[in-house]
């Protein structure tokens, strides 16, 4: 028959186990929710540096094919119209070259391992 100082001690023991086993989750949880949330914030700032460059390469263009053509407006018109048939052809498949890589990206960094 076990003594109950054995006992105690396992008990004790298997406490301990799962306080830490908790305590290392939480951090395990922290770091990569801070890793997820870092990355989300960098792709941002750089999403908006890059439209905000795109728009200036936008007006550039226009003001551009608005000297070659002669009219102020058509050259506006013409960066416009291009930008809605990227906007189309990006809607027809967004499926193949929008859904699926972000669901894919996500899925990914959330079942790797974490690395900073």
């Amino acid at each position: 028959m076990p003594n109950t100082q054995q006992l105690e001690d396992l008990a004790k023991s298997l406490t301990d186990t799962f306080n830490t086993n908790y305590q290392l989750s939480k951090w395990q949880l922290l770091e990569r929710l801070s890793m997820i949330v870092a990355d989300w914030i960098s792709t941002l700032i750089i999403t908006l540096i890059a439209i905000i460059g795109l728009l200036f390469a936008s007006v550039a263009a226009a003001i551009y094919l608005s000297a070659c053509v002669g009219n102020n407006y058509t050259g506006f018109g013409m960066v416009a119209f291009s930008y809605l048939v990227v906007a189309g052809v990006l809607y027809l498949t967004r499926k193949r070259l929008i859904k699926q890589p972000i669901c894919n990206t996500i899925i990914a960094k959330n079942f790797s391992p974490v690395t900073p």
